[in-house]
């Protein structure tokens, strides 16, 4: 393993540079050099995160709104970055953009499994030192349990892109 900013990859190997889910985390003063340096002349850089998960509207209203809305004060700033597209002047994007068509990862799920998904959160983590909010989302989860016992829910994860070419 190596940081995003510094690699021990030669200089012009690739022809496409890839991130899934972590392009808000990195130093973008110290990142960009370094794609520009491991990419070949025209290569292509595309990174993709996914946020919010979108569902039917009784489980926002019984569980994801409210849950959201407990953690908000858990989450790291830089997941702002991703929440918002990861637009351009955010991400300091050095290359002329690509549009890329709307996409998004498409789930059929239980609400055992969208909880357990849920439980991975770093805010969710964070959240677990804070008794009231653990009481609260405690509450949250044996509702969404007793309500959506049985049934699996179409859900979606609207995928967020920054696509270039590397000039």
């Amino acid at each position: 393993m190596q940081p995003a900013e510094r690699t021990n990859f030669e200089a012009g190997t690739f022809d496409l540079v890839a991130v899934a889910q972590a392009l808000h985390w990195f130093d973008y003063e110290r990142f960009w050099p370094e794609v520009r340096r491991v990419a070949k002349p025209g290569a292509f850089f595309c990174a993709w995160g996914y946020a919010w998960t979108e569902g039917p509207a009784e489980l926002h209203e019984a569980l994801l709104d409210p849950l959201v809305a407990l953690l908000e004060p858990y989450w790291a700033p830089n997941n702002g970055i991703l929440w918002r597209g990861y637009r351009s002047e955010e991400i300091c994007f050095p290359f002329e953009r690509l549009e890329a068509p709307a996409s998004a990862i498409e789930l059929d799920w239980s609400i055992s499994e969208l909880l357990g998904y849920v439980r991975t959160w770093s805010a969710w983590t964070r959240s677990q030192s804070d008794e009231k909010v653990v009481a609260s989302m405690s509450r949250l989860e044996a509702e969404a349990l007793r309500l959506f016992a049985g049934t699996r829910m179409p859900l979606k994860m609207p995928l967020a892109v920054a696509a270039g070419r590397i000039g």
